[in-house]
């Protein structure tokens, strides 16, 4: 048995010295704690290697989900049509860690799931989340290799939008310093594997030699996005989300 480059009995010393885990997964609306809500809590406790207790639901947004977290999570409104509200939920939530007192809190983006949990815990007044907590995507990239190496660019450039940089900033990612680039910037002879976004993008961007794996995410330009602004950034913020929903899986090292 392996796992992360680990033998058996060097993940079972170390399964050993954590004590209990409660291994978590949520799906949200988005990525941002403060706009986006939870939608499903998953949860497995872990002791001695073996599964003890499991936590799972569904979460009420009380808002329509859009659909393209429809697509990246297979969650449609009817699924939560009576399902808890978010309060319900993480009351219940809490009270499954409180049963093993001191369990080590595990997500493969600790950051991100154990965010939502402290948010909401606090908003419903509950003991706060001060369990000790474990990334296995830090984890992940200790153990395993580095390589990976990330380049964007335009086929037309025209510049960073505005609304860009305000969705970005709300996850806590500063590009305001990235500047829009057009293909002669990039090391074309490196690359193998391409990403085109949005409209006709596939077709036109240039073809490239050797054995490059094109992959193609139809996404809606925000740009293109009409309304007052406040819709105008909830399409920049779906298309933020789906696009790092998508490295995620692409790159499940990736610091998203």
């Amino acid at each position: 048995m392996h796992a992360l480059g680990l033998d058996a009995e060097v993940l079972a010393g170390l399964v050993a010295r954590l004590g209990p885990l409660a291994v978590v997964d949520l799906e949200t609306t988005g990525l941002s704690t403060e706009h986006a809500a939870i939608i499903e809590i998953g949860a497995v406790r872990i002791e001695g290697l073996r599964v003890s207790d499991r936590f799972e639901t569904l979460v009420d947004p009380r808002r329509p989900l859009s659909p393209a977290i429809t697509r990246l999570t297979g969650i449609d409104d009817a699924m939560l049509a009576g399902a808890p509200t978010g309060g319900d939920a993480l009351r219940s939530f809490r009270a499954w860690l409180d049963r093993t007192p001191g369990a080590v809190f595990v997500a493969h983006n600790a950051r991100f799931d154990a965010g939502f949990v402290r948010r909401g815990f606090s908003a419903c007044a509950l003991p706060p989340l001060d369990e000790p907590t474990l990334c296995t995507r830090l984890l992940a990239r200790r153990l395993a290799p580095e390589g990976v190496e990330v380049h964007s660019a335009g086929i037309e450039p025209v510049g960073v939008n505005p609304r860009a940089r305000i969705v970005m900033d709300e996850v806590g990612i500063d590009i305001g310093e990235q500047r829009s680039k057009d293909l002669d910037a990039v090391p074309l002879d490196r690359i193998d594997t391409l990403v085109t976004l949005c409209g006709d993008a596939a077709e036109r961007c240039p073809t490239f030699s050797g054995d490059v794996e094109r992959l193609h995410w139809p996404l809606r330009d925000p740009a293109d996005a009409q309304g007052q602004e406040a819709q105008v950034l909830q399409a920049f913020r779906e298309v933020r989300d789906g696009i790092a929903a998508r490295v995620r899986s692409l790159f499940p090292q990736a610091s998203l």
